[in-house]
């Protein structure tokens, strides 16, 4: 009693957890809303002078956009004109990428979101930097507009207007392996905006056959809007069926030629050019001299069904995503190159989330190969991917837990949360959290490794780069 009498700040000394706990709600500590931190990531965007801030703070941005209402409440603050706009016209390229990712999750399937946005020149921006950009800023900025563009028409007019058709045209006619990845995208985004408008044909007489009229006239007047827009013929005038024809040949060189075979980017191909069979028919026509002349012009003469039917006799199946697993992970036990290295464990990530794919993926020696060595890498980008992956590898995974648990990847993560960047302290953290719940005997090796202290001594910090660790 007396040791708290003369200590008024030992607050544990004779007070009941009623008295501790009306002594903490006088200091207004309260429990911070979405709303409240996105203002606080906004205005510490809008003050830091940092660059490598900045892109730690878009980071965050986008896990709380993606609520339809955070999003919303972004957009309201000024999230456009003072951190996306002002990103996407920045020097530094860690930043553009970014932004256009937080833009992309910011409008995707939000319809308020996408009408702040269409008011601003963002798709402009967008258009340029796909045209001028960097492959990895390409890809990401192309995301943002395809969000922004599918089931919105007028959002779709304005990409006719700037051209966006042709530009997407330049992209895909390049024979740059790099450019592959972006070329598919763009042939599934025109894909589905060919399609928007046939479904909403379909929709719209399925209405008028049940006399629904409010349905009906919903879709009357989304079809005018499509028409208006006119996706199609837009891309009959920028010349696509010879653009398609071109790079389906070209696809199907290099499947003979490497053995290779992407069976998803040939059937979405395959789909695109059965949408314009019928309006192409005059172009390929044309081409029969040529078909004749060269058996490898795929689209001379030959319907849909045919040119399908010439890729499936080649004998290349669809892949198993654990044939792309083990693909992914030979590849990247042969290069040598970093960076390729970062984008294959992004790749490794997409597909270990499912238990089945995590295990495997540790069962042909994922962890001994690929995740711990990458853990101890000199790279950063990497480290802070092994780390994502393993997460998802063993998030709700109990054999994948058990796997991990047999090797030295608990030390490993412990240590880099004592040592690394915030940006690897906090994947670290998630890899470790998610082994280590609903998992008593890695807790038990947790407090022999000494994860505790080393929590105290970040939670002890007065940082506020820290504070979301």
């Amino acid at each position: 009693m007396s040791e708290s009498q003369s200590d008024p700040k030992d607050l544990a000394g004779q007070r009941s957890y009623e008295e501790i706990k009306k002594e903490f709600d006088t200091l207004d500590f309260g429990v911070r809303t979405e709303a409240e931190i996105i203002t606080e990531l906004h205005k510490d965007y809008m003050q830091t002078k940092d660059d490598k801030r900045k892109v730690q703070i878009l980071v965050d941005l986008e896990y709380y956009v993606h609520q339809i209402d955070n999003g919303q409440n972004f957009l309201k603050m000024g999230g456009l004109r003072d951190v996306i706009i002002p990103g996407l016209n920045s020097s530094f390229e860690e930043i553009r990428l970014n932004c256009a990712y937080v833009f992309g999750s910011c409008v995707q399937n939000n319809i308020k979101a996408q009408i702040m946005a269409y008011e601003t020149n963002i798709i402009e921006i967008l258009v340029r930097l796909i045209a001028t950009d960097t492959v990895e800023v390409k890809n990401k900025c192309l995301y943002g507009l395809s969000v922004l563009s599918l089931q919105f028409p007028i959002a779709q007019k304005k990409l006719v207007e700037l051209e966006a058709l042709s530009e997407f045209a330049l992209i895909v006619s390049q024979r740059d392996p790099i450019l592959s990845k972006l070329q598919k995208k763009i042939i599934v985004f025109l894909y589905d905006l060919v399609l928007e408008p046939e479904l909403t044909k379909q929709n719209l007489q399925y209405y008028q056959n049940q006399n629904e009229t409010d349905n009906v006239e919903m879709y009357s007047e989304k079809l005018r809007q499509y028409n208006v827009s006119n996706i199609k013929g837009q891309l009959l005038a920028n010349n696509w069926c010879d653009i398609v024809n071109t790079y389906l040949k070209r696809v199907y060189e290099e499947s003979i030629t490497t053995g290779e075979f992407d069976h998803d980017l040939v059937e979405k191909t395959l789909y695109f050019i059965s949408l314009f069979s019928q309006n192409c028919r005059d172009h390929f026509t044309n081409s029969k001299i040529e078909s004749e002349s060269d058996p490898k012009d795929l689209a001379g003469q030959r319907s849909y069904e045919e040119i399908k039917k010439e890729f499936d006799t080649l004998d290349f199946g669809v892949r198993t995503e654990a044939e792309i697993i083990t693909e992914l992970h030979k590849e990247y036990m042969q290069t040598k190159d970093d960076k390729r290295k970062v984008q294959i464990l992004v790749d490794l990530e997409y597909y270990v989330h499912q238990i089945d794919n995590g295990q495997n993926f540790l069962k042909m020696g994922g962890l001994r190969d690929v995740i711990i060595p990458g853990l101890n890498s000199s790279f950063e980008e990497i480290r802070l991917n092994c780390a994502y992956v393993f997460g998802s590898c063993v998030q709700n995974n109990i054999k994948a837990q058990i796997m991990a648990y047999e090797t030295n990847i608990i030390e490993i993560l412990v240590r880099l949360i004592a040592t690394d960047t915030v940006e690897v302290k906090n994947k670290c953290l998630y890899g470790l959290s998610v082994l280590s719940l609903q998992f008593p005997i890695a807790q038990k090796k947790l407090v022999e490794s000494e994860a505790l202290s080393e929590f105290a001594l970040i939670v002890s910090q007065r940082d506020p780069i820290l504070s979301k660790l």
